[in-house]
């Protein structure tokens, strides 16, 4: 009786007895199995990183966002929201624990007399604590500084700066506009996501009032929270609304949670995944068939081999299986290359995106069950002609 050893290491005499052929063969499985384990890898590196991003902040947090839906609400100082009634959100619903205001500004910084790109962002002291802005050196801004020409620079925008002055930072002094700033503070490096509208770190933070009033016609647009519970994120969502209709005219409002983020990227990391797996699927499907021809070929030049097996005791079902394991030999070896690729290219994605390598048990097993699958559906029926062949016709042949 022909063991399972036997016939793999008849498989694998073929194989490489006709190398190019094999690898021809195997390409397809190579690039779909490539492609498969690539593309959950890297669904999982998003979705790791997603996460990550949140770890750091945590999920119980809302950014509201407040626009008016008409063009000549900003003439009404009464229509928009002010600082006051955006710091007394926390009063809206019991689940909200701080409210942090914050301004935007583009404008040019100008720093001993070179222009620097970054934005200015006007905040109130709750958002160091939202926002989890650590200060490396320095401090950060209060209360106290409310209308005074104080700023903290983020660690990459202070990182510019360094290459202009042999001095300390603190105490210097930045223009932004027509208006100068003295240096308080550094922030640390500050993890970026997707939550603020900010990058914090390659930008000047300066006392939301003294924003406010440097801008004509200047209003809040938006607002970060803090809550206790993120089930309750329904009926927070509902309060808010309510307490912004009540304090400005009909403005248009738009609150969005870590939880939503993570959902709406989960959808689009599945709608990727789905791309490439079709991708990965065609091209495994050109590989099957790749595997079928070659089998195919492979019994049509053995007949004789056949033959002989077949007078000397050898049973149909020896042959079938013969030939099957040669077939998944071959998807093997191309769904191991492929697997290995895909590893490959998810690491130099995660390098290119500065994520965090992390190596994957789900998808090499998926890439080893597809590539087995692949051997046994297209191997079955090159191996299902071998063992129906006539000994007598077979030795025969030439």
């Amino acid at each position: 009786m022909i063991t399972l050893k036997t016939h793999f290491r008849e498989a694998t005499r073929q194989l490489f007895a006709n190398k190019l052929r094999a690898f021809l063969a195997v390409l397809g499985i190579l690039v779909g199995t490539a492609s498969v384990v690539a593309m959950v890898s890297i669904g999982e590196l998003a979705e790791e990183q997603i996460l990550a991003q949140f770890k750091n902040l945590g999920i119980n947090l809302l950014s509201v966002s407040v626009y008016p839906l008409g063009d000549n609400q900003n003439a009404n100082p009464y229509a928009n929201l002010n600082i006051h009634s955006a710091e007394n959100m926390v009063s809206a619903s019991a689940n909200i624990i701080e409210a942090a205001p914050y301004l935007s500004n583009y404008g040019s910084i100008v720093f001993k007399g070179h222009s620097l790109s970054g934005s200015s962002v006007g905040v109130t002291p709750d958002m160091f604590h939202i926002a989890k802005l650590n200060i490396a050196k320095g401090r950060s801004l209060s209360f106290l500084d409310n209308f005074d020409y104080f700023c903290v620079l983020g660690q990459a925008l202070a990182q510019k700066m360094r290459g202009y002055t042999h001095h300390s930072l603190i105490g210097q002094q930045v223009q932004i506009g027509s208006v100068i700033y003295t240096v308080v503070g550094i922030l640390q490096k500050w993890p970026v996501n997707f939550f603020f509208d900010n990058d914090f770190n390659n930008a000047l933070l300066v006392p939301i009032h003294t924003a406010m009033g440097l801008q004509k016609n200047a209003h809040i647009n938006s607002v970060a929270l803090r809550i206790r519970d993120t089930r309750l994120i329904a009926p927070t969502e509902k309060h808010i609304k309510t307490y912004i209709n009540k304090h400005t005219l009909q403005q248009r409002v738009t609150i969005r949670s870590p939880k939503s983020l993570i959902d709406s990227m989960k959808k689009s990391s599945q709608t990727m995944t789905l791309l490439l797996g079709l991708i990965g699927s065609i091209s495994l499907l050109v590989g099957g068939i790749g595997v079928m021809n070659i089998m195919l070929v492979s019994v049509a030049e053995r007949h004789r081999e056949i033959g002989i097996r077949l007078a000397i005791g050898a049973r149909q079902k020896d042959i079938q299986l013969q030939f099957l394991v040669e077939s998944i030999t071959l998807s093997v070896f191309g769904g191991i290359s492929g697997m290995i690729l895909g590893v490959v290219i998810t690491y130099f994605v995660a390098l290119s995106f500065h994520w965090v390598f992390e190596l994957f048990i789900l998808p090499p097993i998926i890439g080893a069950l597809v590539s087995i699958a692949v051997g046994v559906f297209f191997g079955f029926y090159p191996a299902r002609q071998a063992a129906k062949l006539d000994p007598i016709q077979t030795l025969r042949s030439e």
